[in-house]
Formats: C-alpha cells, sequence, structure tokens
C-alpha cells in the first residue's frame, strides 16, 4: 500500500500533470456543448449505431493494445539489469494508464449501451452516449500525450 501511495504522491507532484486535466476539461467542455443542442433524429438509426460501434470498438482496441504494452514496458526495465527508470518516466505512465482505464470504462459503456439499445433508439443522440464517445477519445488522446511525454525520460536512462 505504501508504494501505492508513493507512486500517487510522485504523479501528483510532478510538475505539469495538471496540463492533461486542462486539456480533457476544454475538449469535454466542447463535446458536452456540441451535444446540448443536437439536430434531429439520424434517418437511418441502424446505420448511425453500427457507425458508433465501430468507432468505440476502434477506441476500445487501441487501448487494449496501449495499456498492457505501458505496463510491460516497465516491468521489463524492471526485470533487467538496466538503470532503473526514474520517478517521473513511472509517474506519467501510471498517469497515462489511468487516463487509458477511464477511456476503457467510457468506451465499454457506450458499447453496452449501443448493443442493447441500437436496435429500439437513436442511439446516437443520447446526450450520455454522445458525450461518453467523445470522451473515450479524448482520454485515449491525453493518455497518448502522457505516454509520449515519459519517452524522454525511458531513453535518457538507456543513453
Amino acid at each position: 500500500m505504501m508504494l501505492a501511495n508513493g507512486a500517487w504522491n510522485t504523479a501528483v507532484n510532478r510538475p505539469w500533470w495538471w496540463v492533461d486535466l486542462v486539456i480533457l476539461g476544454i475538449l469535454l467542455l466542447g463535446q458536452i456543448i456540441s451535444y446540448w443542442n443536437q439536430p434531429g433524429p439520424s434517418p437511418d438509426k441502424t446505420a448511425a449505431a453500427d457507425a458508433l460501434r465501430g468507432a468505440t470498438t476502434t477506441g476500445l482496441t487501441v487501448v487494449g493494445i496501449l495499456l498492457p504494452l505501458s505496463i510491460l514496458a516497465i516491468q521489463i526495465r524492471f526485470g533487467s539489469s538496466c538503470a532503473k527508470l526514474p520517478s517521473n518516466a513511472l509517474a506519467d505512465f501510471l498517469l497515462a494508464s489511468l487516463w487509458l482505464f477511464i477511456s476503457l470504462t467510457a468506451g465499454l459503456y457506450v458499447l453496452y449501451t449501443v448493443a442493447i439499445r441500437g436496435p429500439r433508439e437513436d442511439v446516437v443522440r443520447r446526450r450520455d452516449i454522445g458525450v461518453l464517445y467523445g470522451a473515450q477519445l479524448f482520454f485515449l488522446l491525453v493518455s497518448c500525450f502522457r505516454l509520449l511525454w515519459a519517452i524522454p525520460s525511458v531513453i535518457s536512462t538507456m543513453i
């Protein structure tokens, strides 16, 4: 438990970690505003639900690849005889994993709702689906940003 608390303290005390929250806040606010005043129903609700399902599945696939790979990168570095990863890089990996998990959760909710409600209603026009679909992609984007932010720290230990 102490190790987990230390990792979160390192992540929160990392300079510029709040940039993630600012980016997410701006993107999510735009998504909420865009879904607040939405047009009428889709002409073909089945095709719209299929398109949403396909896009959500693509986002889930990317998360399904990045989340294990980021954890694997940490395990390989800890298991090798090379220099250990700096705490800043570990904090970035931890934050990226958190954003990936939230993206996964939002995507699974959207996928579940589209699969259950899609045949009966116009799920693309539902506000919760629209906002969470955007949130899934935005959290994925910010997690990739955080992973890229960690790369210089990892490379510096290899040089």
